[in-house]
């Protein structure tokens, strides 16, 4: 995903994954306070760091073939 296993755990992740809720809230036309874990449980979709965890799981694995 975007070579997130070389970039997903420096400090600008932190920033994407602000700006990542920050475009769900707009997408979902919802308050800017609203909390985000419910709507990406709506969309199924992964937070920023659940990515990041996957494919730090899958890349040695990917590897083996």
């Amino acid at each position: 995903a975007c070579g997130i296993i070389f970039w997903g755990n420096s400090p600008s992740a932190k920033q994407i994954f602000k700006l990542q809720k920050r475009a769900l809230r707009i997408m979902l036309q919802v308050n800017q306070t609203t909390n985000c874990r419910e709507l990406f449980k709506k969309l199924h979709m992964l937070l920023l760091p659940s990515v990041y965890i996957c494919e730090n799981l899958i890349f040695p694995m990917s590897n083996q073939i």
